[in-house]
């Protein structure tokens, strides 16, 4: 099994503080309504993007 990039505590700290501040955040299961994920995982990986394209530098990536 290939090894999954992830992206520093920074970056992913970064990123899920942008998911809480956004309309599409569900706070009580910290999951995203526009696509689904849980945000933490998704925060984590190096060849994930914000599919609402908020998360600075990063391409969408459904």
């Amino acid at each position: 099994m290939a090894k999954v990039k992830v992206k520093s505590k920074a970056v992913q700290a970064a990123r899920v503080a942008i998911c809480e501040a956004c309309p599409y955040f569900i706070p009580t299961i910290r999951r995203c309504r526009q696509c689904g994920c849980k945000v933490e995982d998704r925060a984590k990986m190096e060849d994930r993007g914000c599919p609402m394209n908020r998360w600075p530098g990063d391409l969408p990536n459904v």
